[in-house]
């Protein structure tokens, strides 16, 4: 995993508890407290964690947080000549493709087919199957406008809609595009629409929404990838999809998405390319505002490493600069739009000094999170702009027909997974694991104790090495209480590092005579 040092402070302090317990009674402790109402032997204090806006973790995370971006802004600030914006947008492009493990993956056929077609007043409908990986299914639909192309071509990854392709408001999007000229793709996410992964085979028990998300985000973290590596790439399989259809302009391509689908947009838009025009909506702000409210969001939208090196929204714009770009924004959404306007000044000023300011720019409408009428119709105009060189007014109309979910799929039985010889993630994930196996080979057991040791102590973030006689001993409480007639128990309270309150609860045989004692 070379320099993929993942600091994640639950890890560190896992390990710390670990060795602390170890260690047994070289530890900094306090003596243990009794409830004068209950008599519960406890070593934190009552009222421990009772500020649910600054609990330990929190504090902890929010301190360290802070500091790396202070020093990205600091880099950021410093930015001044074209030749040190393209020296930052490469080192952050860089990092982005190799923390979501972006080259391992390789172009297989796309075995691309379609399943049904909607004729409709002044568009179509195509229902969609490709591969993104050999047997690893990708449902959508793909709007074509009436009349001859080539067509400028639209990727339309969704937001956490449970339906996915089918959420009205996307339909909507999709429809007022084609009806202007763009050939749209809309495509389900993993774990949505007709891509679920996890339905139960007895009675049909599925986790709804987005919830697969949390699950599915757990085993691409052993593989030296995330949620966000398969749907990134998903993403850029729909692209190749686009320019193969030779209603496309394969050299005209934008695209655009709401919520979860303004995350892929961002993430699109900074790795690939091939997007001339981008609309990525109700995501973008900054990561200091978002982690306090409403936090951190599902697996997919954290990248390993990423504040520690400096990746924050504002880049997703900025490393892309200077391709049009708008930002997608409402008043009354979750996502802070305070940071929606800081993150917006931030890549304008890198536009300006590259000589395109008019090359981005920010819509906010007052409405609450969602890809609204307004926004929709704003996105439209962008692309008109830079994908055709048009500067119209669009309106969409207040009545648009819209379909049923079911009339939409793409697959005989509405989910990918009842298909004969699909696969699934799991699959895909032990697939990855197995490979990565092979390439280790007997590269391990050639390794000794110590350099076993720092491999595994490398991604988990633990740069210095605990020893006994680092640690500062302050002696034991006096709160001892006996249990179960037979042992006896004491409640200590130390300090791995700095900011970090651990509990520790240790117990004896009343055989032992000797005091408690440190060794």
């Amino acid at each position: 995993m070379c320099r993929r040092s993942f600091q994640f402070s639950v890890f560190r302090f896992q390990w710390a508890a670990s060795v602390g317990l170890l260690l047994g009674w070289l530890v900094a402790s306090v003596p243990a407290q009794e409830s004068p109402t209950t008599g519960e032997i406890r070593s934190l204090e009552s009222h421990f964690e009772a500020d649910k806006e600054n609990q330990m973790m929190r504090a902890y995370l929010r301190k360290r947080v802070h500091a790396a971006l202070d020093e990205r802004r600091e880099r950021f600030e410093a930015l001044e000549t074209p030749e040190q914006i393209s020296a930052y947008q490469d080192r952050l492009k860089s990092f982005f493709r190799e923390t979501v493990d972006l080259d391992s993956f390789e172009r297989a056929p796309l075995n691309a087919r379609v399943t049904g077609k909607l004729e409709r007043d002044g568009y179509s409908v195509e229902k969609v199957i490709f591969e993104s990986l050999p047997g690893f299914s990708v449902t959508a639909n793909l709007y074509l406008p009436a009349g001859e192309g080539p067509f400028p071509g639209i990727l339309h990854p969704c937001g956490h809609s449970a339906n996915g392709k089918a959420y009205v408001a996307y339909q909507r999007a999709n429809i007022l595009l084609a009806k202007n000229g763009f050939a749209v793709l809309c495509y389900d996410p993993i774990g949505q629409g007709e891509r679920l992964q996890l339905i139960d085979p007895e009675t049909g028990k599925k986790l709804g929404g987005s919830s697969e998300h949390m699950v599915l985000g757990v085993a691409p973290v052993l593989l030296g990838r995330s949620l966000a590596s398969y749907m990134i790439w998903d993403g850029m399989r729909g692209i190749d999809y686009l320019q193969s259809r030779p209603e496309v302009d394969p050299d005209r391509i934008g695209c655009t998405g709401n919520s979860g689908g303004g995350n892929m947009t961002s993430f699109l838009m900074a790795l690939d390319e091939r997007i001339e025009a981008a609309a990525p909506g109700c995501f973008m702000t900054t990561t200091r505002r978002k982690n306090e409210k409403p936090g951190p969001g599902d697996p997919e939208q954290n990248l390993f490493a990423q504040t520690r090196e400096g990746l924050d929204h504002p880049d997703f714009t900025i490393i892309r600069a200077p391709k049009p770009t708008l930002i997608l924004a409402a008043t009354h959404d979750y996502v802070p739009i305070e940071g929606a306007w800081d993150a917006f000044r931030q890549a304008k000023r890198i536009y300006t000094k590259l000589g395109y300011p008019e090359r981005v720019d920010l819509i906010e409408v007052p409405e609450k999170h969602g890809f609204s009428k307004p926004l929709r119709e704003g996105a439209v105009r962008f692309f008109a702009q830079w994908l055709k060189g048009e500067h119209v007014e669009i309106f969409e109309p207040e009545e648009v027909a819209t379909e049923k979910d079911e009339d939409l799929f793409a697959t005989p039985e509405g989910q990918v997974m009842a298909m004969e010889g699909e696969r699934s993630l799991f699959e895909v994930n032990r697939e990855r694991a197995e490979e990565l196996n092979a390439a280790r080979g007997k590269s391990w057991g050639l390794q000794g104790e110590k350099e076993q040791r720092q491999i595994i102590r490398e991604p988990l973030g633990l740069e210095v090495e605990i020893q006994p006689s680092e640690m500062e001993f302050a002696g034991f409480g006096s709160a001892v209480m006996s249990g179960g007639g037979s042992s006896e128990f004491r409640e200590l309270l130390f300090e791995p590092e700095t900011g970090i309150r651990l509990p520790a609860f240790l117990s004896r045989g009343k055989a032992h005579s000797e005091p408690w004692a440190r060794n």
